[in-house]
């Protein structure tokens, strides 16, 4: 049942993200017109009209209109994170923006507080590890370099080294207080653009699950073991291909089961 609906965005919607429950009922949405918007659920009693009876309204509330973006939003997600509030922005154009509030239950001061420049090509998707019990870390996948050869020399991207890597995966370390690359992938099956991206709940193992698909049709999914220093900082990650399959056709999306 259709419980509301409304006016977003003035281009069309990429990506929905539901932020964590222990912060509220939030909900962030990206479109094409390079903004991002994060909306706040308002409840409300009315008295309908075909019967006398008070009526529960749901109505989403405009609380921060992000736009300070250069490039089209392509993905977003919430850190699972209890004690943090973050958003991660994709965009096509390569980078990823680490999102906060200036208070930690104030979502109308939302600002970028940091840039990391992912890819010269550009990117698709990304995910979070979903382990609170760990650094932050997430897994990105980005545009095939080939991509480049059907641009002409006016739209080539200027001083960028192009790179071949499709899946990246990048945390947070505190030594440098800061987001920084931990390890590339080798691209293996996948021939083009990694178009999705989904890291698995951890459920007891010791070692984490990343699953990419590929524009191909091709999904791996890799061992991905973090290695962390006697302080507890992230120092590397180690990653390995546990399987490759392939799927018919032009598969754009996957999702764990949990």
């Amino acid at each position: 049942i259709k419980k509301c609906d409304w006016k977003a965005h003035n281009g069309p919607i990429f990506k929905l993200a539901w932020v964590n429950p222990a912060f509220g009922n939030f909900l962030a949405s990206c479109s094409f017109d390079k903004t991002v918007i994060i909306w706040a659920e308002q409840i409300g009693a009315n008295e309908g009209q075909s019967e006398k009876r008070l009526q529960i309204e749901s109505q989403w509330k405009n609380v921060i209109h992000l736009t300070n973006f250069k490039d089209r939003i392509v993905d977003i997600k919430f850190s699972p994170h209890k004690d943090k509030l973050i958003l991660a922005v994709c965009s096509e154009g390569g980078k990823v923006f680490i999102c906060q509030p200036k208070e930690l239950f104030s979502v109308d001061s939302w600002q970028p507080l940091e840039t990391l420049e992912v890819s010269a090509v550009g990117l698709y998707c990304l995910s979070w590890n979903q382990c609170i019990y760990q650094p932050p870390m997430f897994a990105v996948g980005c545009i095939d370099k080939t991509l480049i050869d059907a641009l002409s020399p006016a739209q080539t991207i200027p001083d960028k080294k192009i790179q071949d890597e499709l899946v990246q995966i990048w945390g947070f370390r505190r030594s440098a207080m800061k987001y920084e690359k931990l390890c590339q992938m080798d691209n293996g099956e996948h021939k083009k653009s990694v178009v999705d991206i989904a890291w698995a709940p951890l459920m007891g193992r010791s070692y984490h699950m990343v699953a990419a698909i590929g524009k191909e049709g091709n999904v791996i999914i890799w061992k991905v073991e973090p290695i962390f220093l006697p302080d507890g900082d992230l120092a590397k990650v180690a990653y390995s291909q546990i399987i490759s399959m392939k799927f018919k056709g032009s598969p754009c999306r996957l999702s764990w089961n949990i």
